[in-house]
C-alpha cells in the first residue's frame, strides 16, 4: 500500500508542475493564445519521439492487430481533444483552479471503468472521496465577495469536466487494450496513432486560437 501511495504522490507532483509550466507557456511565451505550438508538442513531437523510444524496447517488432490500432487511433483523438480543451480552460483561469478541476478525472474513471473493464467494484469510501472532489470542484466556481457562483468560472468548470471525462475514457481504453496485449506494445502503438492525429488536427486547430482571442477581446 505504501509504494502505490508514494508513486501516486510523485505523479501528482509532476502533474502539478506540468500545469504551472503550461500556464507559463500560455501566458508568457505564446502570443495571442496561439495553441498550435503546444498542440504540436503534445501530439506530433511527443508521438514521434516516444515511437522512436519504444521501437527498440519492443525489439523493433510493431506487430499489432488492426482493431486495436483503430481503437488506439480513436483514443489518441480523444486525448488530443481533451488536451486542447484543457489548454483553452487554462488560458481562462488560474492554474490552482485548473489543477483542482483535473481531480475530476478519477471521479469519472470510478464510474466509467466498471462499464468497460469489468470486475471493478465501487466501495463506499470511494463514493465519499468522489463526492468530496466533486463538491470541491463546484465550490471553486463560487465567489465569496459577490456571494454567487461565477458564470465565467462555471464555464471553466464545464470545459474541465469535459476534458477530465475525455482523459478518463482515454486512460480506461488504454487499460482495456493492455488486458489483451503487452504493455510496451500498447504504448508503442499509442504514440504513432497520436502522431497521426496530430498531423490531422494541426491545420484545423490554427483557426481555434484566433476565434478564442477575438471572443476574449469582446
Amino acid at each position: 500500500m505504501l509504494i502505490p501511495l508514494i508513486l501516486a504522490t510523485i505523479a501528482a507532483i509532476f502533474s502539478a508542475s506540468t500545469n504551472h509550466i503550461d500556464k507559463y507557456l500560455i501566458s508568457k511565451v505564446i502570443k495571442n493564445a496561439d495553441y498550435r505550438a503546444l498542440a504540436l508538442s503534445s501530439t506530433i513531437i511527443a508521438g514521434g519521439v516516444m515511437t522512436l523510444i519504444y521501437l527498440p524496447i519492443c525489439n523493433f517488432n510493431p506487430s499489432f492487430d488492426l482493431p486495436s490500432i483503430l481503437l488506439l487511433l480513436f483514443n489518441s483523438a480523444l486525448y488530443a481533444t481533451a488536451t486542447i480543451v484543457y489548454f483553452l480552460a487554462l488560458n481562462r483561469d488560474d492554474t490552482t483552479i485548473i489543477a483542482i478541476l483535473l481531480q475530476l478525472i478519477p471521479v469519472f474513471m470510478l464510474f466509467i471503468s466498471p462499464l468497460v473493464l469489468g470486475n471493478q467494484h465501487i466501495s463506499p469510501l470511494q463514493l465519499i472521496g468522489s463526492a468530496i472532489i466533486t463538491f470541491a470542484a463546484i465550490t471553486v466556481t463560487y465567489e465569496p465577495s459577490k456571494k454567487k457562483f461565477s458564470k465565467e468560472k462555471f464555464i471553466t468548470f464545464a470545459m474541465m469536466a469535459f476534458s477530465s471525462s475525455a482523459y478518463a475514457i482515454w486512460l480506461i481504453i488504454e487499460r482495456y487494450t493492455n488486458q489483451s496485449h503487452d504493455y510496451n506494445q500498447t504504448i508503442l502503438w499509442t504514440n504513432p496513432t497520436l502522431l497521426i492525429v496530430g498531423i490531422v488536427i494541426f491545420c484545423p486547430i490554427e483557426k481555434i486560437p484566433r476565434i478564442v482571442h477575438r471572443n476574449a477581446q469582446k
